[in-house]
């Protein structure tokens, strides 16, 4: 009842203006009751003059559009504004058709102005009916508009405006003159003038609502309600009515409307919140997207039913209601409290649940209850709290020592809120002596304590430290320790984890472990031996200084290659199928000869033994080999194979020489008797002589093997080298035979030598064989000598017979041919005794070894040059003899 008189109270500044509407007007309060209704509503329904004060609105709708009359007081309790046309009853029981519009009372400024609802009803007139107003001048209604606050009109049936009241013209600041005939619509807004135009054509202009300008520039909207204006002959000739301002009315409703929007966008949308809107019997009308994902329901097969058709048993739906009631009698939310849900799929969870009511228009009450799914928080702690009696357990038993700190106790820093058994045997201390002390002060050294504050900032941060410290033991002496901190909860607070392993054994291990690797590397880099570390693709991986000496790399150039790569190509398949075996554990150790390429490119024969290292899982990690350069024992085993072949030959060749001696000593004998002989003709001198003078030279050959096998010492001479050669020259002649030119550069002015002249002769011979066995096709051979001055100031073109040999000076003997030449790689071999590369019974492989010896014996050198295809050159270069230059002839020692 309060509320009902506080509308009436409401009404009574309006009541006059109500009842000057050309319109009926109903209003309705908040719970659909009429609170009032003017008189021109009466006269159109044929009410009798009274107001029906408190009769709900929808009563007179009980026979007829009962329905229609029930969507609309729904709309506008939303906030619609509904119009329209219907039929409707009037007081006696017949039907009219009536233009209506329903909607939300404008308040203005008001806000402690009840809630109320406006419905305007304008009769349609049937043909030949109507009231008669009076619409000429001087009609007693204009006198009575002009005192009303409203904007109201009149126009002619061309919808030429013929009056204004004054408050239209008040509220467009113009004059009425400015308004009149079609003056009125330049305050309209532009955009509503063919909606107007067009409401005039049909005469439809009752419930528009257009936008008029006011002196201030700004646009209002206004609804306009109007009626035709009839003369006494029952025809229209013109219309009258009024604007009524609904801008705030419109500005509200959509703000309402908006609000309504958000709201429920925020409900439907809300994560994680399950919400759902229920009436007092505890059936659903609203049911949120979340409160799908909690209980398994879809909005469609929820809303409708009541929670114990859903997820509530019996007994839980009955405490529902009672919870309920008891809002609606406390006006109190319940909540939020925990309890027990059931899913669609029949597993069950824990929520947090609020319950309250919401306000509502209807007269049943509307209640909200909202759930927080704290199924996986209850989990969560259940397995937190059992997580932390599993680590407490496993704390006490851990073989580290643990201690939980309080990083925030000024007084005691790092104060030791627990502690395991470890620290029994760790640091001497029993667990209950150390809690409540100081870590930093009991158990840290000095080092150690000056780093806890800085460790304690970087671990509030989120760090995990891992660092080394030294904890003092109870009897003093020194631990080393590696610690991990961070932080943890515990007993519902962060508290600081240390974990602290004694480091002695390892320390002590890790010690022995660097001094023995410094003892690896000591013998490894200073081994006299070649040492390499191979990895098990056969790379490199290190090396010492031995083998990058014996092999000619750089430690850099070695570790960028493998061994297979440096292996002769004939050896590295057996290699690494030993590698093979040496990784599968069939073999402990892999020793073998074999060539590696140095880097010049030559190959050094070598001694290697490999052996398999693995890791501390057993896994095979690498190999370590070493290398023992052959080259000196591969020499003293060639020189021992010479010698040896040389021992045999030099017995052969003594032998030999005293056979051969025995008989040339018969044929000198025997053409000495048939020279002396007085019967000898000239003739057969001359058939002896060569006789005589070929066992001369066979005698000094003789001599020569007897000098080879060491029987007979060797003769030195002063000797003249272009003399010795020239007196070779028939001899050579014959060896080369006629397609063979023989071309002998000899210097005139030559130093002497000493040699021994039947050893310079079998120079001669055995090169001059050799040119000849290299030019099966005949070619040329060049003799050729040459003083080798080693003074500058002793040009050849200065030196005369009076020249001085000065020591140190040369006499080069060079011997050419241009026959097909030696390979390259067998140069090194050719003074090789018994080394030939002749057919078999061509050569016997002693004549260039026996230059060598020749020439080594008269403290000369020899050397070779020599291309395939382009011939061969030798040159001999002996010691002259100091002093005066001798002439061209053969001197006596």
């Amino acid at each position: 009842m309060s509320e009902h008189r506080s509308s009436l109270d409401f009404l009574a500044d309006y009541k006059s203006f109500l009842e000057t509407v050309p319109a009926g007007v109903e209003l309705l309060d908040f719970d659909g009751r009429v609170i009032y209704a003017n008189g021109e509503y009466f006269r159109i329904f044929g009410c009798p003059p009274r107001r029906s004060e408190g009769s709900p609105w929808l009563q007179r709708f009980q026979n007829h559009n009962l329905m229609e009359a029930r969507l609309q007081w729904e709309g506008v309790q939303r906030g619609e504004s509904i119009e329209g046309e219907q039929t409707e009853q009037t007081y006696d029981g017949s039907q009219i058709t009536i233009r209506y519009r329903f909607c939300q009372l404008n308040k203005g400024t008001a806000k402690t102005a009840p809630r109320l609802f406006v419905r305007y009803s304008q009769k349609i007139p049937s043909p030949g009916t109507g009231k008669t107003p009076e619409c000429a001048a001087g009609s007693p209604c204009i006198a009575l508009i002009e005192q009303l606050p409203i904007i109201a009109w009149m126009e002619d049936t061309n919808h030429n405006c013929i009056f204004v009241s004054h408050y239209w013209c008040q509220f467009t600041g113009a004059s009425e003159n400015e308004h009149m005939e079609q003056g009125w619509l330049n305050f309209i807004h532009p955009e509503d003038l063919e909606r107007i135009r067009s409401a005039n054509e049909f005469h439809a202009t009752c419930d528009l609502q257009y936008r008029i300008r006011g002196k201030d520039g700004e646009y209002r909207w206004f609804l306009e309600l109007s009626q035709p204006c009839l003369n006494k002959a029952g025809r229209i000739d013109g219309y009258m009515g009024i604007c009524i301002d609904t801008t705030e009315s419109l500005r509200e409703s959509r703000i309402s409307i908006e609000r309504k929007k958000q709201l429920r966008a925020m409900v439907e949308h809300a994560p994680g919140v399950a919400i759902q809107w229920f009436d007092r019997t505890g059936r659903i009308q609203l049911w949120n997207a979340a409160s799908s994902q909690m209980f398994g329901f879809t909005a469609e097969e929820a809303i409708g039913k009541t929670f114990a058709e859903l997820i509530h048993t019996p007994a839980e739906f009955d405490c529902l209601l009672k919870t309920l009631e008891e809002i609606l009698q406390t006006g109190q939310s319940i909540g939020p409290n925990e309890y027990q849900f059931h899913r669609k799929n029949g597993s069950t969870g824990t929520c947090l649940s609020t319950l309250f009511r919401i306000p509502s228009h209807d007269e049943q009450p509307l209640f909200c209850c909202m759930d927080i799914d704290i199924t996986e928080r209850i989990r969560t702690e259940n397995a937190l709290r059992e997580s932390e009696a599993k680590f407490r357990t496993l704390a006490k038993n851990f073989p580290d020592a643990i201690f939980i700190l309080d990083p925030d106790d000024p007084q005691v820093p790092l104060k030791i809120a627990f502690t395991n058994d470890a620290v029994r045997t760790i640091h001497g201390f029993e667990p209950e002596e150390l809690i409540g002390q100081s870590l930093a002060r009991k158990v840290d050294d000095a080092p150690t304590a000056a780093h806890v504050p800085e460790r304690i900032t970087r671990v509030r941060k989120g760090e995990v430290l891992r660092f080394e410290a030294t904890h003092i033991h109870r009897d003093g002496h020194t631990i080393p320790m590696s610690v991990t901190a961070c932080m943890i909860p515990w007993d519902g607070k962060m508290m600081l984890l240390g974990i602290n392993r004694d480091m002695s054994l390892q320390k002590a291990a890790e010690e022995a472990r660097q001094e023995s690797e410094a003892r690896f590397r000591s013998a490894f880099y200073s081994s006299s031996t070649g040492m390499a570390i191979v990895s098990l693709k056969g790379e490199f991986l290190d090396a010492n200084t031995s083998l990058c000496r014996m092999l000619g790399y750089s430690l850099e150039e070695l570790t960028a290659t493998s061994f297979p790569a440096i292996t002769h190509p004939t050896e590295v398949d057996r290699d690494v199928h030993a590698m093979k075996r040496l990784i599968r554990g069939e073999i402990p150790f892999y020793t073998t000869e074999k060539r590696y390429r140095r880097h010049d490119g030559s190959y050094i024969p070598s001694y290697i033994s490999a052996a398999l290292v693995r890791n501390s899982h057993g896994e095979p990690a690498y190999f370590v080999t070493q290398m023992l350069d052959l080259s000196e024992k591969k020499r003293l085993e060639q020189e021992l194979i010479q010698n040896q072949r040389l021992s045999v030959m030099k017995q052969m060749a003594s032998g030999l020489s005293h056979d051969f001696n025995n008989l040339i000593t018969v044929i000198l004998g025997y053409c000495e008797t048939l020279l002396v002989r007085p019967d000898t003709t000239d003739q057969q001198r001359s058939l002896i002589l060569p006789i005589r003078e070929a066992g001369h030279h066979a005698s000094r050959m003789i001599r020569q093997l007897i000098a080879f096998s060491r029987k007979q010492p060797v003769a030195f001479e002063r000797i003249n080298l272009n003399s010795i050669v020239r007196s070779m020259e028939m001899m050579i002649r014959g060896i080369l035979r006629q397609n063979f030119v023989l071309d002998l550069r000899l210097t005139e002015l030559l130093p002497n030598i000493m040699a021994d002249p039947v050893q310079i002769d079998q120079i001669l011979v055995n090169l001059a064989i050799n040119a000849r066995d290299a030019m099966p096709e005949g070619g040329t051979f060049t003799i050729k000598t040459e003083w080798v001055s080693s003074h500058a100031d002793h040009p050849q073109s200065t030196r005369t017979t009076k020249t001085v040999v000065q020591a140190n000076d040369l006499v080069r003997l060079s011997v050419s041919d241009t026959g097909t030449g030696i390979p390259k790689d067998l140069i090194p071999r050719i003074f090789e005794p018994f080394f030939t590369t002749k057919g078999e019974g061509q050569g016997h492989g002693l004549g260039l070894s026996v230059v060598h010896g020749i020439v080594n014996q008269a403290g000369g050198t020899i050397r070779v040059f020599s291309e395939p295809g382009n011939g061969t050159t030798f040159e001999i270069d002996l010691p002259a003899c100091v002093g005066p230059i001798s002439p061209d002839r053969p001197e006596a020692p």
